[in-house]
């Protein structure tokens, strides 16, 4: 549980050789509107796992475009809610993040 809750607090950081657009779309095109919704939050994109009593994590990611080119990306989980010390749906957000970074890194 721990181990669970850690790793999807971690906050993720790539850089892409794609424009900071391409990046953004590639990012979104990661999340399924079943499961995931946008939300208001810190990031530049927000998205929250549907749960029935909206309890499920916000995934939150920042796309920067970089001087000499190609993108930073940066992707955390802004928001959640714990159970007897658990986080309510981290591991959608473990495997979410590395869904992410791997389109990511595939793209390029």
């Amino acid at each position: 549980m721990s181990w669970l809750n850690t790793t999807a607090r971690r906050l993720e950081q790539v850089q892409v050789a794609l424009s900071s657009a391409a990046a953004a779309e590639t990012v979104l095109g990661s999340f399924s509107g079943l499961t995931w919704t946008d939300v208001p939050g810190p990031g530049d994109l927000n998205k929250q796992l549907r749960s029935l009593r909206d309890t499920g994590p916000t995934l939150s990611v920042d796309v920067e475009e970089l001087e000499g080119g190609g993108s930073n990306i940066k992707l955390w989980m802004s928001d959640w809610t714990t159970q007897n010390g658990a986080i309510l749906g981290s591991n959608h957000v473990i495997v979410k993040k590395r869904k992410i970074l791997r389109r990511l890194l595939q793209q390029v």
